[in-house]
């Protein structure tokens, strides 16, 4: 018989990639998203915790908060 033990990261470092992995989910579905005057793209600001997540996002203008919305639809 073969048993297997389960070894999972310590939560620090847990956290730390969860966040990661939400990070670039978010800011990968927002790569379509780019303002047509300042030619930015918005800046995804992780914070929460893993089971709470919590996303700001910044825009430098109206146009680009606009243009984000369309690639969120």
């Amino acid at each position: 018989m073969v048993t297997f033990k389960a070894i999972s990261p310590e939560r620090p470092a847990l956290v730390r990639d969860v966040k990661e992995i939400l990070e670039r989910r978010v800011t990968e579905t927002l790569k379509g998203a780019e303002c047509p005057d300042h030619h930015l793209r918005p800046r995804v600001i992780y914070s929460g915790s893993v089971t709470n997540p919590k996303y700001e996002i910044e825009w430098c203008c109206q146009k680009l908060r606009d243009e984000a919305a369309k690639v969120l639809k």
